[in-house]
């Protein structure tokens, strides 16, 4: 039995790196944010939005993005209780406005169900991008709306 072939070797190897890294990294960030609250990205726990009202800078780890003129927010919902309505209050007619459905389980109302972004049962991550925001995201006068926890 000769040994390992050196393709073969790397070629796993980076079939593991690709997809077993994420898993670590993604429980990593979800301790620092939603268990561990002496840490300095802790956002509150489970359900809370972090907002960041300017564009990611170098020591903005949490999510790590190509595009650093993006202002990011996200939040770690609990779907262990089910069902998290994500909604955007009212604007003006161009824009418009969105409820979304953030569960697991598809809702039996018919609306609800259009709108609905399915998620894998228990805690997950919301991240929400702004693209090319206006000065009241980038000076936090506007924030976004609060995840709020469905019947």
């Amino acid at each position: 039995m000769g040994g390992a072939n050196p393709v073969t070797v790397r070629e796993t190897a980076a079939q593991g790196w690709v997809y077993g890294h994420p898993m670590p990294e993604n429980y990593r960030t979800l301790y620092a944010q939603a268990v561990d609250a002496d840490d300095h990205r802790y956002v509150g726990g489970f359900g809370t939005f972090r907002p960041y009202p300017q564009p990611s800078r170098p020591e903005n780890t949490d999510v790590v993005t190509s595009d650093n003129d993006t202002p990011c927010s996200w939040a770690w919902p609990d779907l262990r209780s089910e069902p998290w309505v994500v909604s955007v209050p009212a604007m003006d007619r161009l824009r418009g406005s969105l409820t979304l459905y953030v569960r697991h389980a598809r809702p039996t109302d018919p609306d609800q169900a259009a709108n609905r972004l399915p998620v894998p049962q228990g805690p997950f991550a919301v991240i929400t991008r702004i693209h090319g925001p206006d000065t009241a995201v980038l000076d936090g006068t506007r924030t976004l709306p609060a995840l709020t926890a469905g019947a």
